[in-house]
């Protein structure tokens, strides 16, 4: 009578894990996009340099980078401060970079800006990003 309940305990369990011991790869891929989507400032960085057109304008090149594996992002927001040569900070100004940012590259960008008069450095930032489904 025991060894019949034993089987029956055997195989109830079997059934209730889907005939599967650990999860399997699709499970896994799921999750780590869903982390990533989650998280996107995680996983995307930015970086630029700064120079002054013919006209006066401040123009800010450089190239948002992702190191996500699965997710994939666009309309990148870039936050843009600009401070004197002694570091004051002078003001902010925010830009949307309408390109789709894939998994593991780099979208390159320009940006041009009447910044702040006196401004000679700058410090970019990704203040936000949309997953895409």
């Amino acid at each position: 009578m025991r060894s019949i309940f034993f089987i029956v305990v055997i195989i109830f369990l079997f059934f209730n894990c889907g005939g599967k011991g650990t999860p399997g790869y699709e499970s896994l891929k799921l999750t780590i996009e869903e982390q990533e989507k989650m998280a996107p400032l995680t996983f995307l960085s930015v970086d630029g340099k700064l120079w002054e057109n013919l006209i006066g304008q401040t123009v800010i090149e450089g190239d948002i980078n992702s190191s996500a594996t699965v997710a994939k992002f666009k309309d990148v927001v870039l936050k843009v401060n600009f401070y004197t040569k002694t570091g004051t900070f002078l003001g902010s100004e925010d830009f949307v970079v309408y390109e789709f940012v894939n998994p593991g590259q780099s979208v390159h960008f320009k940006i041009k800006s009447f910044g702040p008069e006196a401004s000679e450095k700058i410090d970019v930032q990704i203040s936000e990003a949309v997953s895409v489904d």
